[in-house]
């Protein structure tokens, strides 16, 4: 019988962002049995569940001025839109903070008495859930709302994990750092460590690191791509390369020199790129040269057609910002399955300690430039045509199939479910 699902996370289901990732986990899933409780203050589309619970920050904090202030808002799978209505409050700011401090601010913020109202309570006890799956997020409300109703209702949790948000410790001479991977950790570990929970990754290298460190048993279900496999046709010549993604963690950088590069050996290669506004600071870099080309961003809908007119598609991380290695060395973005899927030579540049890197040089499926001096040594070749692709082409597809399949991603989530679900219950005996 399936099993009916509480989700916790942030952002609810959106084909144009990260939390694309839910239909790798709930395709197959009824809308019934499928509600999430969720944070963004934005109106959420039509996905996944039947009924969605809104908290926002702002209400939260006009609740503590105003007790007749409504922290949460119920939105019922009819009556949404198959896209995003996008609002920006006076706390989109504190909402999108990412360092310690703001973090621990947003902790106080969403303290339990202010978000645990009557209304919640019956919402999620009328849809009686079997288990709570969270979306891992480094705020402490999306971990706490799972454990207390894990614990009210005995029902298990099953923790999605794609970024590190744990052992990526560095050296800070902020109070706040520490106290925040203190509290932060401890509670994380408290939920990871219940032996009536499970837990997936998104990715083997984040799988073995936290198995490991927190001597737990998870299991890899990849984020699986929509789109079907596309057959390699091998271009007459490569002139097009496009990048679809944001410019975060220095990947500008690589796509800066990547261009560099073409221009000063005069290649003649083009580089589209296309991705959220650019700051000041990038758009002046890439004005240097006329061979790179900021596209904007498009609709996940129009991607396929601007693939059809590239020869080569980019995964991008940073080729030697440590800072930047350090934050992605375990994240496996949805880039990597949607690429390997178009039947187009994929180019991916960055250092090998990022986790794209690292799976495409484990699985071969791409080709890599770890360094400047690897990246000119493969355009060079990619325009004298004297690259061999059949075998990473023939790779690239064999590791689609096994590993960004929708269908074996559902199945493996599937039986992760009913496994933990099945275990809580023999305890409970």
């Amino acid at each position: 019988m399936e099993k009916k699902i509480l989700i916790v996370g942030t952002q609810p289901y959106n084909r144009n962002i990260q939390s694309r990732a839910f239909e790798s986990y709930f395709h197959n899933f009824k809308k019934e049995n499928l509600r999430q409780i969720f944070s963004s203050r934005n109106i959420p589309p039509r996905g996944h569940c039947e009924s969605l619970y809104q908290i926002t920050d702002e209400r939260l904090i006009k609740r503590r001025f105003n007790k007749k202030t409504n922290v949460g808002k119920i939105f019922n799978y009819d009556d949404l839109q198959d896209a995003p209505v996008i609002l920006n409050t006076a706390l989109s700011k504190v909402s999108n903070a990412k360092g310690p401090l703001q973090r621990l601010i947003r902790k106080l913020i969403w303290k339990k008495k202010y978000w645990l109202t009557d209304s919640l309570e019956k919402w999620v006890d009328e849809f009686k859930p079997d288990i709570i799956f969270i979306a891992w997020s480094n705020d402490f409300f999306i971990l706490k709302i799972a454990e207390y109703f894990s614990k009210k209702l005995s029902i298990p949790i099953i923790s999605c994990i794609g970024d590190d948000y744990i052992l990526n410790k560095h050296f800070s001479l902020s109070p706040f750092y520490h106290i925040y991977n203190h509290k932060y950790s401890k509670l994380a570990g408290r939920l990871l460590t219940n032996k009536s929970n499970g837990c997936i990754y998104v990715d083997d290298k984040i799988k073995n690191a936290y198995n490991l460190h927190f001597n737990i048993n998870g299991s890899t279900v990849h984020i699986a791509s929509e789109k079907p496999y596309k057959s390699f046709e091998k271009p007459a010549t490569v002139k097009k390369f496009s990048y679809f993604g944001n410019l975060a963690y220095c990947r500008y950088k690589s796509l800066y020199s990547a261009a560099d590069i073409s221009k000063k050996l005069n290649l003649g290669f083009e580089f589209d790129v296309y991705s959220n506004q650019p700051s000041k600071k990038v758009t002046r870099l890439f004005a240097r040269l006329d061979n790179i080309h900021f596209k904007g961003t498009i609709p996940y809908s129009e991607i396929d057609n601007r693939v059809s007119l590239s020869d080569v598609v980019l995964i991008v991380e940073s080729l030697d910002d440590k800072n930047s290695i350090r934050d992605v060395k375990y994240s496996l973005s949805t880039k990597v399955a949607d690429s390997l899927s178009y039947g187009k030579i994929v180019l991916g540049i960055g250092n090998k300690e990022t986790g794209a890197m690292n799976y495409l040089i484990r699985n071969k499926c791409a080709l890599v430039a770890t360094s400047k001096k690897e990246l000119e040594d493969i355009l060079v070749h990619l325009k004298d045509d004297n690259l061999e692709l059949s075998s990473i082409m023939s790779r690239a597809q064999k590791v689609f199939n096994e590993d960004f399949s929708l269908n074996n991603s559902c199945a493996l989530f599937e039986r992760e479910i009913d496994k933990i679900v099945e275990e809580k219950v023999k305890r409970n005996e």
